[in-house]
């Protein structure tokens, strides 16, 4: 489920309030260590590195926090400390300072400004609400095929045999969706073009999914010219349907980009965590680089944010670490700086990041910036990781997210279960229907899964017809009591191939953490009760005993 801050618009300007005013009560030990910076005697590059840093610091966050003015003279003294111009004689460097510090005194007698408002972010829909579908068919057969199959889906389908009777109720629910059953008579265009214009005015029509028996031209261009956006012909394949009405309601909306942000000025860091927020972007914020691998890791950024100069390192040696490693290769990279020199610019281009932004930065850009650019990467990462087939995690990087899950559920002290699926007589299947049947039923248990389970789960398919899920703070015994029901609805869910329907089921073995410490023993466990499960009937779910449970061989 996406995030949605619960921060009132009031709240969350009064943090930013907090942190200028903070940034506001340091200027003054700032300009301090300043000027003790340009006092020592001329060579002794520490206290120049020094003044640089406090400079171009400055330069940066300065406008970021409402005073432009500071970021204007601390960049000015910035240049002029740079090689080779930091040996030009201290009466060129002193109207510089004084500049700065005019600008500084004027920040503290101005007091607080209000910081530049941060974007407001609509909030979603729980994923797990009730969802009600409207139905208009009078094929009864269709109706309660539909109304039973799409239930194991996760939907509620509310039938009626006319469009009179459908707007007799539109006061009463309020669907996310309409499927009409029509074949596109006079009569029938007319009745689809009243439902969707008195039930539902724009902007807030639903989508319109239309079933026929036919799958000619004419029919199918009628079926947009009556507003519908998918168009499905008898026998309907359910679970297509079901991804469908997925997809066009939004049921499973992509996850909030994760943002890592590296910068080493902690109110600067919070500030822009703080705007990402509010705009639904997940932030991570790395003040010390040395914590560059453990952030990485834990956070699972979609992009990273990053200073051009940081403590004991820059920007751009720092990108060129983060790209020799095989598993942030893809992950774009974004400066945010004050920097304005074109050659240092391109030069953080070179090291291998993607975008440059300039300090003080708009917030709707860099918004826009950081989601367009996540957004892209997303669909990347979403070829290479995921199964093509069901949408699913593929192998190896389930492997991946198992063993960074264990990480964080060994960190927290929390259980976490693994179950491995696999079907019942698959073969038989692939035999009897032909594979594009089978790789039906592959997608229907797929969509199942991706929509009775968490957010917080992982779900992937493993290899054949072999799945496995991740249970995050799940025990066994818990893991099995979510999955039982699931298992029931999927035998319950019929398939049609050639015009003939079928049922196919699933056995699963499930262990847990701590039982089982660590991927191998789990995995093991979990396969050891798969087989289990299969011995004993299929169509059952079996849970792994502890080690020492076990009798001895």
């Amino acid at each position: 489920m996406p995030r949605h801050s619960t921060l009132s618009k009031e709240a969350l300007a009064s943090r930013l309030a907090a942190l200028q005013r903070r940034f506001i009560e340091q200027l003054p030990d700032r300009m301090q260590r300043l000027r003790d910076a340009l006092c020592p005697p001329a060579g002794q590059e520490a206290c120049l590195s020094t003044a640089r840093a406090l400079t171009h610091g400055l330069s940066g966050s300065g406008g970021t926090f409402g005073f432009p003015e500071i970021s204007d003279a601390a960049r000015a003294l910035s240049n002029a400390l740079q090689p080779p111009d930091e040996q030009r004689a201290p009466n060129a460097i002193q109207p510089l300072l004084e500049a700065l510090q005019a600008a500084v005194s004027k920040a503290l007698r101005q007091g607080d400004t209000t910081p530049q408002p941060v974007i407001e972010r609509k909030a979603s829909a729980p994923a797990d609400a009730v969802r009600p579908v409207f139905l208009i068919s009078a094929d009864q057969a269709l109706a309660s095929e539909l109304r039973l199959r799409l239930g194991h889906f996760g939907y509620a389908v509310h039938v009626f045999d006319t469009v009179a009777a459908a707007l007799g109720h539109a006061d009463e629910d309020s669907p996310l969706a309409l499927i009409v059953d029509s074949d596109f008579t006079d009569d029938e265009r007319a009745s689809v073009q009243a439902l969707t214009e008195r039930l539902f005015p724009a902007p807030r029509k639903p989508p319109l999914v239309f079933i026929s028996a036919r799958d000619d031209f004419e029919a199918r261009l009628a079926g947009v010219r009556n507003g519908g956006q998918a168009y499905f012909t008898r026998p309907v394949e359910i679970p297509e349907l079901a991804a469908t009405l997925d997809t066009l309601t939004e049921r499973i909306p992509p996850m909030p980009p994760r943002v890592l942000i590296i910068e080493d000025d902690e109110n600067v860091s919070r500030f822009y965590a703080e705007t990402l927020d509010a705009s639904g972007i997940v932030p991570t914020c790395l003040t010390d680089p040395t914590g560059l691998a453990q952030a990485l890791s834990e956070s699972r950024p979609d992009l990273i944010l990053m200073d051009l100069y940081l403590p004991g390192c820059d920007g751009i040696e720092l990108a060129s670490l983060i790209r020799q490693q095989d598993a942030y290769v893809s992950i774009p990279i974004v400066f945010l700086s004050s920097e304005t020199a074109e050659e240092q610019q391109l030069l953080a281009l070179k090291s291998g990041a993607d975008d440059y932004l300039t300090k003080p930065v708009d917030p709707t850009r860099l918004v826009s910036v950081i989601c367009s650019r996540a957004r892209r990467a997303g669909v990347l990462r979403e070829h290479i990781d995921h199964d093509s087939l069901t949408g699913l995690l593929n192998h190896g990087r389930l492997e991946e997210r198992l063993e960074l899950e264990l990480l964080r559920s060994k960190r927290l002290g929390h259980p976490l279960a693994f179950a491995m699926i696999d079907l019942d007589h698959f073969k038989s299947v692939n035999d009897n229907h032909g594979h594009a049947a089978g790789d039906q039923v592959l997608r229907a248990l797929a969509r199942l899964l991706q929509s009775r389970l968490r957010r917080t789960d992982v779900a992937g398919r493993y290899g054949g017809e072999e799945f496995a899920l991740i249970l995050t703070d799940t025990d066994g015994a818990s893991a099995q009591r979510i999955l039982e029901p699931l298992r029931k609805d999927f035998a319950a869910l019929s398939h049609i191939a050639d015009g003939a329907s079928f049922h196919v089921s699933f056995s699963c073995g499930i262990a847990d953490f701590p039982t089982h410490p660590d991927a191998p023993s789990l995995t093991t466990a979990a396969d050891d009760a798969l087989y289990d499960a299969k011995e004993r009937g299929r169509n059952r779910i079996e849970l792994a005993p502890s080690p020492h449970a076990r009798p001895a061989a």
